[in-house]
């Protein structure tokens, strides 16, 4: 790429769609020390036009921070207290959008005594990024199936028969994390700890460093005003690291003086979440993941008909298609397949 579209750094984030908040991100080593600035500013002006949540929106998802007039780079805050003093220019940051769904962001940085961004470098992204989207995707779901892997190749060496197989579905104990609207560690419990061990090795960070997907929560967190006393905010996200999906909650509570305080949550992902990961592995629609759900419930042919307001031949198609995805023949074996996973 560098080829194409010269850059002096670049960092790309890994998002979990529904909620968009880092699961995880490559930061070259220019920008380790003026990444957490420049998060901090990334939600402070959270209503910008180019910032990345609303970016998502945008056609083409894709912005420049000069908008290729020099004079232009001087208006924005990150530029004049964070990039300009660690010697970078102009920035590029892009969406990376698969079917509708964001899975990532890109953004490229020029250093100081290098050019605007340009139109046509603009365009070039542009086409790329989707299908840098379809890879971080596959890069995404990737650790559900090795997770699937990691569980049946344990089924498979303490097992000899159905009835004395392990309960791989038994939970792992829920992590609580307090952080002080400093983002200072105020209390963990001892599995917090642990899930906090797993998330730091995977980004192969340093004891002292917040994993980035708690880091990004608590910020987009903090950014509410001071004085909505009594406000609070609830972010979900999951986390693929180190072959776990970790499902995290993210909350913003008031103690008695009205102090602000975060509390996350750390825990292993629930079926519901990794049916819908799931879902989005076999690339089933919105109807299929519909029609699945109910014959899960044990719904017949002609009671998924009635519940979705279709006929019985369309719930039929629907399952041939269904089948041809997830490489079943029959409801039964649908059901045991996303059973087993």
């Amino acid at each position: 790429m560098n080829q194409y579209v010269p850059f002096g750094a670049a960092c790309c984030t890994l998002v979990d769609p529904e909620s968009l908040l880092s699961i995880g991100a490559v930061v070259e080593q220019q920008l380790e020390d003026i990444h957490a600035e420049l998060l901090a500013y990334e939600y402070a002006y959270a209503e910008a036009k180019d910032a990345y949540c609303n970016l998502v929106h945008c056609d083409p998802p894709i912005a420049v921070l000069s908008q290729h007039q020099p004079h232009l780079l001087l208006e924005h805050p990150r530029y004049d207290k964070v990039l300009r003093p660690a010697g970078f220019g102009d920035e590029l940051r892009a969406a990376m959008i698969y079917n509708n769904r964001c899975w990532g962001f890109l953004t490229l940085y020029r250093l100081y005594n290098q050019p605007l961004f340009s139109t046509y470098e603009k365009e070039w992204i542009a086409q790329l990024s989707p299908a840098i989207a379809a890879q971080l995707r596959v890069f995404s779901l990737n650790s559900l199936h090795q997770m699937q892997q990691k569980s049946s190749e344990q089924e498979r060496a303490t097992s000899h028969s159905i009835d004395s197989a392990p309960n791989l579905s038994k939970p792992i104990e829920k992590g609580i994390v307090l952080l002080s609207e400093q983002l200072e560690l105020l209390s963990a419990n001892r599995a917090a700890t642990s899930w906090l061990d797993r998330l730091r090795q995977h980004e192969n960070e340093s004891n002292s460093a917040w994993p980035r997907p708690i880091h990004t929560a608590a910020l987009k967190l903090l950014q509410q005003p001071a004085d909505t006393a009594g406000y609070t905010e609830s972010l979900q996200s999951y986390i693929p690291a180190c072959g776990y999906y970790v499902w995290m909650r993210a909350n913003l509570v008031y103690t008695n003086d009205e102090h602000r305080q975060v509390m996350i949550e750390l825990e292993s992902a629930p079926p519901e979440q990794l049916f819908r990961l799931q879902c989005e592995q076999f690339a089933l629609t919105t109807r299929e993941q519909q029609l699945v759900q109910h014959v899960i419930k044990g719904l017949s042919t002609r009671q998924i008909a009635a519940a979705l307001h279709i006929s019985t031949f369309t719930v039929q198609d629907h399952f041939k298609s269904i089948f041809t995805k997830t490489d079943t023949s029959s409801r039964r074996e649908l059901i045991a397949m996303l059973r087993k996973r």
